[in-house]
């Protein structure tokens, strides 16, 4: 019995991340982000190591989470090397200036990997010797295996001054030929490289958008919520309540923009107490709306100020220590009052809303090893004024700061924070 004769299928057409000339994008995940192309290049003599899958004009060269730290070293004399040998270091110093107490311990130390070593037979070291490691996601410290922190160094003087700094290099111990003739000296190259693992949040900020009393009566499960009072120091006044709202992931990228809202609560007589320096006229028990009043005649003096505050305490031989640096302040906009038929008894609630970013000095987001812990905090302090008869109250709220947005990530070198 003769078979048909097989005709192949034509081959599927080239996939292009973009669209094609015709072509239209119906759906599109953000987060994969092509790999840096460029290299960079460390000269010492006449030898030369070239770092692949760099970025454009860097001064130090970067790594991720399972980053690959490969390229080759160029000699141009190869006919005296005998042995190349390349290992990679990390090492976290921890100072506490008041005591002069210090401690140090291994962050990273791959085994020295033989590179190429000369053989009996009188072979020749090639011009390009071509290397590649892989770094681990995590370190051993007594027994126990912890995340890589992330490159860092601070130092804070003061009565809780500290000095830490953890930092990662490459090391190429080069060892030459030796002859009656010359003795030449061994070499050894460094390169200094950034450690930066990437991470995301789990969750967007605010799926339904950053309108806060749409998205607080469709989804209050998406709000985090902080609650404080301003004591009166006089008895025949009443507490006024500072209520503080934010995303509930409270995991955000260094940059992302976080929307927050403040409520002030209280009867009228407390809150006229609390601004002395408002007329009355801007809390009256009337039927007129004043939001031009509150606009024009807010307070003279910063009586809310919302602060992103980082905490670096460490520890050593049982002395701990915490450094507590300002890192941004948000900014606060006043929503105008809408007072109606509101009497001496009844209570009066002011809001306010703004945002607040990592800042500009942030390369890195919260972390913690042994020994040290770096977190994230926002602070939002109600300060009355000198004339008020209330005290001053605070709302602390505790944050996590990523490297990367939860819309902007790419999954597959960033891990999701939880």
């Amino acid at each position: 019995m003769m078979l048909p004769s097989y005709t192949p299928p034509s081959p599927p057409p080239r996939y292009l991340r973009t669209a094609g000339h015709g072509e239209t994008s119906l759906a599109h995940t953000p987060g994969e982000r092509p790999a840096p192309t460029s290299t960079f290049t460390k000269h010492e003599g006449r030898t030369s190591i070239i770092l692949d899958s760099q970025e454009d004009n860097i001064e130090r060269p970067s790594y991720g989470r399972h980053g690959v730290v490969s390229g080759v070293i160029y000699f141009e004399n190869p006919s005296i090397v005998a042995e190349v040998v390349i290992k990679l270091e990390g090492k976290l110093e921890i100072s506490l200036l008041s005591t002069g107490d210090s401690m140090s311990y291994k962050t990273l130390n791959t085994h020295c990997h033989l590179t190429w070593q000369t053989s009996g037979n009188g072979t020749t070291c090639p011009n390009l010797v071509p290397f590649r490691f892989h770094l681990p996601p995590t370190f051993e410290y007594e027994q126990e295996y912890h995340p890589m922190p992330p490159s860092y160094e601070i130092l804070s003087p003061g009565s809780s001054g500290q000095f830490v700094r953890c930092r990662y290099q490459l090391v190429v111990a080069i060892t030459k030929r030796r002859s009656a003739v010359s003795l030449m000296r061994d070499k050894i190259m460094t390169i200094p490289f950034n450690y930066y693992p990437r991470m995301r949040p789990e969750m967007p900020i605010v799926s339904d958008g950053h309108d806060f009393f749409a998205s607080i009566k469709m989804n209050p499960g998406e709000w985090h919520q902080a609650t404080s009072q301003s004591q009166p120091s006089s008895g025949h006044l009443s507490p006024i309540t500072v209520d503080f709202f934010i995303p509930a992931t409270r995991i955000f990228a260094i940059t992302d923009i976080i929307p927050f809202h403040i409520q002030l609560s209280g009867d009228i007589s407390s809150m006229r107490a609390f601004f002395p320096e408002l007329p009355p006229e801007v809390y009256p028990p009337t039927l007129q709306p004043l939001k031009a009043s509150w606009k024009r005649k807010k307070p003279r003096w910063k009586f809310l100020r919302l602060l992103l505050m980082r905490r670096v305490s460490v520890q050593i031989h049982g002395q701990t220590s915490e450094n507590n640096a300002q890192t941004s302040e948000g900014t606060i906009l006043p929503l105008p009052p809408d007072i109606f038929a509101v009497s001496e008894s009844q209570e009066l609630q002011l809001h306010w809303e703004g945002e607040i970013t990592g800042g500009p000095n942030l390369a890195v987001g919260s972390f913690s090893v042994p020994n040290l812990s770096v977190r994230d905090v926002l602070v939002l302090a109600l300060t009355p004024a000198s004339k008020s008869l209330f005290l001053e109250a605070k709302c602390i709220v505790p944050i996590r700061l990523v490297t990367d947005t939860w819309s902007g990530a790419d999954t597959s070198q960033s891990q999701a924070a939880v």
